[in-house]
C-alpha cells in the first residue's frame, strides 16, 4: 500500500517536473540549478572539510573554500544559462515547426478545396504530381488516376505547351494564356492558365490554375460571327447602309453607298453631314424628320433626291431608325438607301405603256373587254359600247353573262364555253346582238396583267361578211364541183368511144399510114383520161384546212406501200411533224413513182432531216440514174416530162400552199436529191420514229 501510494503520489509530480524541465525556460533552468546544487554542494564540502585536513592555514583553507565555492556557483550558473537557451531554441523550433504543419495543412486545405482547378507538375518529364479535386472533375478523372500522368495528354495541341514554358522561362511566370484542353473523355475546352515554378516535395514543378473560359469563347465566336455577319449584310446589301451620330455626322458608310454617292472610299462621306448628299430642295424638309426620329417619333419610308459627290442627282427611298445605347438612351442613326432610278424609269415605262394600250384600247375598232377570271367586267372599249349598245359605267362589275349576247351552243355556260379554249386560239360563235340580229364573230382571249392582278382580254372580231361570203363561195364551188364532175364524166365518155373505136379501126386497117393515125388518136385519147384525172386531183388542192403530218407515217399508208414492195427506205431516228395541205401523201406518192418510173436502178431511197437557222430541210434521196443538169430547171414545170408532165408540178403547187418549197440538187448518174424548205413554224420536232 505504502509504495503504490508514493507511486500515485509522486507520478503526476515527475511529469510535471519533466514538463517544466522540458518546455518552461526559467522553471526547466532553475530546476536543473536546483539539482545541481543538491549535487555540488554535498561534493563542495567534502572538499572543504579535506581541505582543513591539508590545508593548515586558514587563510588559505578560507581561500580554497571560496574559490571552489565560487567555481561551483559559476558551473551551477553557466548550465542554468544553457539549459535556459536550449529549452528556448527548443521551443522556438517546435513552435515553427507546427507553424509550419498547420500551414502546410492550411495550404493543401486551400488546394483541395480551392474552387478552380489547380495542377502540379515536373518540369523535367512533365509528370502530374498533384491535383485537386476540381481538376479531376474538371477532367472527369480520379485524383488518384490522374497523379504520375504526363500532362501533355491533356493539351489537344501538343505544341501549345511550348509557349508556356517559353514564357516561364523568359518571365519566370505566365498570367492568362488561353489554350485548348482535353478531357479524358474527348471533350475539348477552353482555359485560362496562369502559372509559377514552385518546389514541391523536392521536385522543381510547375503551379498551374485556370478556369474554364469555354462559354466565354463560344460567346465571343458567336460574337464574331455576329459581326462577320453584319459586316457581310452591309457589304452584300444593293442597298446603300449608313450609320451617322445624332447630330447626322457620318460615322460608317457601305461600299454600295460609297458606289451609289460617287465616292471613291468610305473617307469621302465619314466626318461629312447626311444633308450633304441631299438635294438642296429637300434638305429642310429631311432635316426636320430627323428631329422627329431623335424626338422618338415613328419615320415611315421617305423619297428624296440624292445628291452625288460630282453633284448630279438621283432619285432613292430611305429608311432609317435610331440605336441605343446600353442605357436606352439614342446614340446613333442608321440609313438603309434604296437607289429608285430604274424603278422610276421603270413606273415611268409602265405609265407611258398605259397610256399606249388605253389609247389602242379605246381606239381599236373592234370589241375588246377586260375580264377578271371570275368573269366580271373590269373594262370595255368604246366599239363594244357602241356595238352592243351598253354603256360602260352600268357594265363595269357586271358579270360578262349579263350583256346576253354570247350564244352558248348547247352549253350551259358561254363564258366557261369561251374560256375552255387555249388563250390565244381563235374560237367561232355567233352573238345575238340586242337589235335581234345573229352576227358570226371570231372570239379569242389573252392573258394579261392590270393593276398587278391576272386579268383575261376578250377580242371580238366581226366575221359574218366574210363568212357570209365563204359560205356563198363555197356553195358556188360545191356547184362548180358538181359541174366539173359531170363535165369530166361526159368528156371520159366521149373519150371512152373514141378510143373503143380507134381501137375497132386499128383491128379492121391494113394501111400502115392509116394505123399511124389510128395509133395518134388512141394515143391523144389516153393523154385526154390522164389530163381529165389530173384536173379532179387539182381540183381537190386547198379545199381542206392544212394539218400536222409525219412523213414516216405516210410511207406506212396503204397507198404507197405497193411502191415500196422492192425498195429499202432508210428514215432517220428522230421524225418531225410538217404542217402541210392533206394532199402532203401525194407529194410523197409522186415522188417515189417519180424514182421508180424514171430512177431505172433505182433499189433504195433515204428520208434526212437537217434544221438550218429558223427553217428545216426535209432531203429526199435516191440511188437511180439522177436527172440531167438541163432538165432540173424544168422539170416542176406543167406539161414537162414524159408521160403527163404533171406530177412534180402537183408536188410543188401542194406544198406551195403552206410556204414550202422544192428543189432538185442531185448529181447525175448517182441520183436524185430533192430537198424541200419547210419555213419556221411548220415543222416541230415529235420524237423517235
Amino acid at each position: 500500500m505504502s509504495t503504490a501510494w508514493m507511486v500515485n503520489i509522486l507520478t503526476p509530480k515527475l511529469s510535471k517536473l519533466r514538463f517544466l524541465w522540458a518546455k518552461e525556460p526559467m522553471s526547466g533552468a532553475t530546476l536543473l540549478a536546483l539539482l545541481l546544487t543538491f549535487i555540488v554542494v554535498p561534493y563542495w564540502w567534502l572538499a572543504v572539510q579535506w581541505s582543513d585536513l591539508v590545508i593548515p592555514t586558514p587563510s588559505v583553507q578560507f581561500a580554497f573554500a571560496t574559490t571552489t565555492f565560487l567555481l561551483a556557483l559559476i558551473v551551477i550558473d553557466s548550465l542554468f544559462i544553457i539549459r535556459y537557451y536550449q529549452i528556448v531554441r527548443k521551443n522556438e523550433f517546435l513552435k515553427q515547426a507546427r507553424d509550419l504543419k498547420i500551414s502546410e495543412e492550411n495550404f493543401r486545405a486551400l488546394l483541395e478545396f480551392a474552387p478552380f482547378p489547380i495542377v502540379f507538375s515536373r518540369i523535367s518529364d512533365s509528370t502530374i504530381r498533384f491535383i485537386n479535386q476540381q481538376t479531376a472533375e474538371f477532367f472527369h478523372t480520379d485524383v488518384t488516376v490522374a497523379i504520375g500522368k504526363n500532362v501533355r495528354d491533356y493539351y489537344v495541341q501538343l505544341d501549345d505547351r511550348i509557349p508556356v514554358l517559353e514564357q516561364l522561362r523568359l518571365n519566370g511566370r505566365i498570367s492568362n494564356y488561353e489554350v485548348q484542353l482535353l478531357t479524358s473523355a474527348g471533350i475539348t475546352f477552353w482555359v485560362s492558365l496562369s502559372a509559377n515554378m514552385i518546389e514541391y516535395k523536392g521536385d522543381l514543378c510547375l503551379f498551374i490554375a485556370f478556369i474554364d473560359i469555354s462559354q466565354r469563347k463560344k460567346l465571343e465566336e458567336e460574337i464574331q460571327k455576329s459581326e462577320e455577319l453584319y459586316r457581310s449584310v452591309v457589304t452584300a446589301s444593293p442597298d446603300a447602309i449608313a450609320y451617322s451620330n445624332l447630330h447626322g455626322v457620318m460615322t460608317m458608310i457601305s461600299p454600295t453607298g460609297v458606289e451609289m454617292f460617287g465616292g471613291k472610299t468610305p473617307n469621302d462621306f465619314i466626318g461629312h453631314h447626311v444633308l450633304e448628299f441631299i438635294h438642296p430642295d429637300d434638305a429642310p424638309q429631311a432635316q426636320e424628320r430627323m428631329f422627329k426620329l431623335i424626338s422618338g417619333e415613328k419615320i415611315q419610308l421617305r423619297e428624296y433626291r440624292g445628291q452625288r459627290v460630282d453633284g448630279t442627282h438621283f432619285p432613292y427611298e430611305i429608311h432609317s431608325e435610331l440605336t441605343h445605347d446600353d442605357a436606352g438612351r439614342p446614340s446613333g442613326i442608321v440609313y438603309v438607301i434604296r437607289d429608285i432610278t430604274k424603278r422610276k424609269e421603270a413606273d415611268e415605262v409602265i405609265r407611258e405603256n398605259e397610256e399606249r394600250f388605253t389609247t389602242v384600247f379605246q381606239e381599236v375598232p373592234v370589241p375588246l373587254l377586260i375580264l377578271d377570271e371570275s368573269g366580271v367586267i373590269l373594262e370595255i372599249n368604246a366599239i363594244c359600247e357602241q356595238r352592243f349598245q351598253v354603256s360602260r359605267d352600268l357594265v363595269v362589275g357586271m358579270l360578262i353573262t349579263g350583256l346576253g349576247v354570247f350564244t352558248n351552243n348547247g352549253e350551259e355556260d358561254p363564258y366557261q364555253f369561251i374560256l375552255g379554249h387555249n388563250p390565244g386560239k381563235i374560237l367561232e360563235t355567233r352573238l345575238h346582238l340586242p337589235d335581234g340580229t345573229w352576227r358570226y364573230v371570231t372570239v379569242r382571249t389573252r392573258t394579261i396583267t392590270l393593276r398587278r392582278s391576272p386579268a383575261i382580254l376578250l377580242l371580238i372580231h366581226d366575221i359574218d361578211d366574210i363568212r357570209r361570203a365563204q359560205n356563198a363561195l363555197s356553195q358556188a364551188n360545191t356547184q362548180l364541183n358538181l359541174l366539173n364532175s359531170i363535165t369530166r364524166h361526159d368528156i371520159l365518155n366521149r373519150v371512152t368511144v373514141v378510143m373503143s373505136y380507134s381501137e375497132f379501126l386499128h383491128e379492121k386497117v391494113d394501111d400502115p399510114s392509116s394505123l399511124t393515125y389510128i395509133s395518134r388518136i388512141h394515143e391523144s385519147g389516153k393523154d385526154i383520161q390522164h389530163l381529165i384525172e389530173f384536173t379532179k386531183q387539182y381540183q381537190d388542192l386547198g379545199l381542206k384546212k392544212p394539218e400536222w403530218q409525219r412523213i414516216d407515217r405516210i410511207l406506212k399508208s396503204r397507198s404507197v406501200q405497193p411502191l415500196l414492195r422492192d425498195i429499202t427506205v432508210h428514215l432517220p431516228v428522230s421524225s418531225y411533224e410538217i404542217y402541210a395541205d392533206p394532199m402532203l401523201e401525194k407529194v410523197m406518192y409522186n415522188l417515189i413513182e417519180n424514182s421508180c418510173r424514171h430512177g431505172l436502178t433505182v433499189t433504195e431511197f433515204s428520208i434526212h432531216y437537217v434544221e438550218e437557222d429558223d427553217h428545216l430541210w426535209v432531203r429526199y434521196t435516191d440511188n437511180g440514174v439522177g436527172i440531167p443538169l438541163s432538165e432540173k430547171k424544168l422539170i416542176f414545170k406543167n406539161g414537162h416530162g414524159k408521160n403527163t408532165g404533171l406530177g412534180l408540178f402537183l408536188i410543188r403547187e401542194i406544198l406551195h400552199i403552206t410556204g414550202i418549197t422544192i428543189t432538185e440538187n442531185g448529181i447525175p448518174g448517182e441520183g436524185a436529191r430533192f430537198e424541200m424548205r419547210v419555213p419556221a413554224g411548220s415543222f416541230r420536232v415529235v420524237g423517235s420514229s
